[in-house]
């Protein structure tokens, strides 16, 4: 019989998707922004894809996921990291337009953030083997 997964392992998966969404719809907005300025350059652009809300659901999927993995990480360590990218990442999308900054510190703490999330995966897959390796 196959051992239940902890929810954690699918707070992880959630955590890296929507990172990942989180950077692509982050490095792909000035892409659309500027083919659409050149190919429609009376107009602006409107692509749904662009709306700022999406910034905002990313923000709510990335919190639950960092809430449930960093409940049930063993790891102290880990638990911290994945709360700081995500602060760092909510903190850089709020300010966002005050400073050409932040928009690169969104696109570091995405990354950091999908990386923790994968170390955080990892550690688990690794205890649950080593909890099952013991009985």
């Amino acid at each position: 019989m196959r051992p239940a997964r902890p929810f954690t392992s699918y707070s992880d998966y959630l955590g890296i998707a929507s990172a990942f969404l989180c950077l692509i719809h982050c490095l792909a907005g000035p892409v659309f922004l500027s083919a659409s300025a050149h190919l429609h350059a009376e107009s602006a652009p409107t692509s749904p894809l662009l709306h700022p809300i999406w910034d905002y659901v990313f923000l709510i999927f990335g919190f639950v996921a960092v809430r449930y993995s960093s409940q049930h990480t063993p790891s102290r360590f880990l638990r911290t990291l994945l709360w700081v990218t995500y602060v760092f990442l909510a903190g850089s999308l709020l300010m966002e337009e005050a400073s050409e900054t932040f928009r690169y510190l969104v696109y570091v703490s995405s990354f950091a953030l999908i990386i923790v999330h994968v170390i955080n995966l990892r550690n688990m897959v690794l205890t649950e083997l080593e909890k099952q390796q013991e009985e």
